[in-house]
C-alpha cells in the first residue's frame, strides 16, 4: 500500500510497533504469541503495526500467504536497518517491540513470548492508573 504511518498520524491510538523480518529466527517464534495477543487486545483496541526490515516487499507478502497472516497494520523499511526512520528510532536488531499510548508516549519495550499479553496488559493499566 502507499499509506505511510507517521507518530501524528498515530497520535489518539494504543499501539504496539513491532520491527521484525521474515528471515529472523526469533521474529518467526514470536508470531504465536503476537497473533494471540492481536486477538486478545482487539477489546483494549490496542493496535499492531508491525514494520519489516526485510530486503524486498515481495517477501513480506509470500510471508503472509503462509501460516502467519499478520491481520494487522504493516509498513516496509526500505533498506532495513540503514533505513532513515529505523537508525533515527535506533532499532539495531529485531525482534524489537514498543507499546505506544495515545498520547505517543512509550508505554513498555520489547513485551514478548508467553508474557506478551500480560506485559501489555499490565502496562495499559499502568498508563490509565492516575
Amino acid at each position: 500500500s502507499t499509506v505511510a504511518y507517521t507518530r501524528e498520524s498515530l497520535l489518539g491510538r494504543t499501539y504496539l510497533l513491532d520491527f521484525w523480518a521474515t528471515w529472523c529466527g526469533p521474529c518467526i517464534g514470536e508470531m504465536a504469541y503476537l497473533h494471540a495477543a492481536h486477538d486478545s487486545l482487539a477489546a483494549d483496541s490496542v493496535e499492531f503495526l508491525a514494520v519489516s526490515i526485510d530486503n524486498r516487499r515481495e517477501d513480506v507478502t509470500r510471508f503472509r500467504a503462509g501460516e502467519w497472516k499478520m491481520p494487522w497494520l504493516h509498513a516496509f523499511a526500505a533498506g532495513g536497518f540503514q533505513n532513515p526512520e529505523v537508525r533515527k528510532l535506533e532499532i539495531w536488531g529485531i525482534p524489537t517491540s514498543v507499546l505506544i499510548g495515545p498520547d505517543g508516549k512509550i508505554l513498555a519495550v520489547n513485551p514478548r513470548g508467553e508474557h506478551t499479553v500480560s506485559a501489555i496488559r499490565e502496562a495499559l493499566r499502568g498508563a490509565r492508573a492516575p
